[in-house]
């Protein structure tokens, strides 16, 4: 071991109380640094699982100009060969075509005005949370049917619990749908039945939203084959960056606008954006009070020893040498903490991993973001880059603390130092 690693090593453990509070608030700032990192996106994650869940999809292709209005005058003609197009491209696992429209949904003398969407039963219960068995509180989901319906059977029609309520409908009665035909067609109705009543914990679809196969809702609006959009399901949503030009490339030259999640749901990634910032903010908080306390503690530390310093000069050493001996006692310190951090951090992460955050603990039983319902139980989701540049900025820190009670020390006049007391 060289003389100026004895000196630092020696200098470290002459304050063992301080020198190891300063250890464990290094350690323990990175551990919860870690920690949440891994708890912010996991939540995160889930949220956009959620939207995607909730009829979104990680990339929307819709008709050119039919975000600024979204309308039946705006469609996608011939989606079956646009959807085994999108199909073949690499990490699309599936494209749901859909055909939207606001509509009034009308029972008896009540009429609420809804979100309509037309999917295909083929499809859809693969892709979304809302027309699956799973959400179903009372009927069934949308099925392809079993046989040629007969002229006097009505189509079928899932809606949500409150709007169910609200209509004062069950399984089996009639309601009517009321919407503006495509291509400024002129208002049409039609009769459907109630065949399922679905759930899903979020007010605004439980009280706004009905489906119907996607063929009857065609041939209400007069649409013939087209849609409002086709909603393309990624193996990873991580790629979502990537797999948003992979299909724009896919459809260069037709008259369509290609959409990542996060500009389809502006509202859920400005929520997602402004949690992260949090974090960020609370990392700044961490890294200020990281830096203050090795700040602190150094200086202290060459205060103390003013006299030794003074007497390490007087017999040659160098004031780089002086220096280096604050620096190297400074890293000891930040690579103990450090690793120490990591390992309490990364080992709470597992934790939560195998067992799982409920969220119910804080939130109640049901917690909403954008009209985004977040599970109650989530999983970290750790970044090993985050890991890397937390536990890099914590060292940092530490050595940029000692920068200046190492410069303080070097710049020791010799026969003062020793003078001090």
């Amino acid at each position: 071991m060289s003389v100026l690693l004895r000196l630092a090593l020696r200098n470290a453990l002459r304050n063992v109380r301080r020198t190891l509070l300063t250890a464990i608030a290094i350690s323990v700032s990175l551990a919860l640094l870690i920690v949440f990192l891994g708890l912010g996106d996991g939540v995160h994650e889930k949220m956009v699982e959620s939207g995607v869940g909730m009829g979104l999809g990680d990339v929307l292709v819709q008709a050119a100009g039919y975000a600024d209005d979204p309308s039946l005058d705006r469609l996608i003609q011939d989606p079956e060969e646009k959807r085994k197009r999108l199909l073949g491209l690499p990490g699309v696992a599936q494209v749901a075509p859909r055909l939207r429209s606001e509509a009034l949904v009308s029972a008896g003398a009540t009429s609420v005005g809804v979100e309509l969407s037309g999917v295909d039963p083929r499809v859809e219960p693969l892709v979304s949370k809302i027309d699956t068995p799973a959400a179903m509180i009372a009927g069934h989901a949308l099925a392809p049917p079993a046989r040629p319906r007969a002229q006097s059977e009505l189509p079928p029609l899932v809606l949500g619990k409150d709007l169910a309520q609200t209509l004062d409908v069950e399984l089996g009665d009639r309601v009517t749908l009321t919407l503006r035909a495509a291509n400024g067609g002129e208002t049409r109705s039609g009769a459907f039945e109630v065949s399922g009543i679905f759930a899903t914990g979020v007010h605004e679809v439980d009280a706004f939203w009905c489906e119907t196969p996607l063929a009857d809702t065609q041939r209400l609006s007069g649409a013939g084959d087209g849609v409002t959009m086709l909603a393309a399901f990624l193996d990873n949503v991580a790629q979502t960056p990537r797999a948003t030009l992979t299909i724009r490339n896919a459809l260069a030259g037709a008259p369509l606008e290609v959409l990542p999640w996060m500009q389809a749901a502006p509202e859920l990634y400005a929520v997602i954006a402004v949690d992260e910032g949090g974090i960020y903010a609370m990392m700044a908080i961490v890294f200020i009070g990281v830096a203050a306390g090795i700040l602190n503690t150094l200086l202290m530390s060459v205060v103390e020893r003013t006299r030794e310093f003074g007497v390490l000069l007087a017999l040659g050493t160098t004031p780089r040498q002086i220096v280096a001996i604050v620096l190297t006692e400074a890293s000891l310190l930040g690579v103990a903490a450090t690793l120490a951090g990591l390992a309490v951090g990364l080992a709470v992460n597992q934790h939560f991993a195998v067992v799982g955050y409920d969220l119910t603990h804080w939130m109640g039983k049901t917690y909403e973001a954008s009209g985004i319902l977040i599970p109650k139980q989530f999983f970290p989701q750790l970044d090993p880059t985050k890991v890397a540049i937390s536990a890099a900025v914590i060292f940092g820190l530490v050595m940029a603390g000692a920068a200046y009670p190492a410069l303080r020390a070097a710049r020791l006049e010799p026969v003062e130092a020793i003078r001090h007391e």
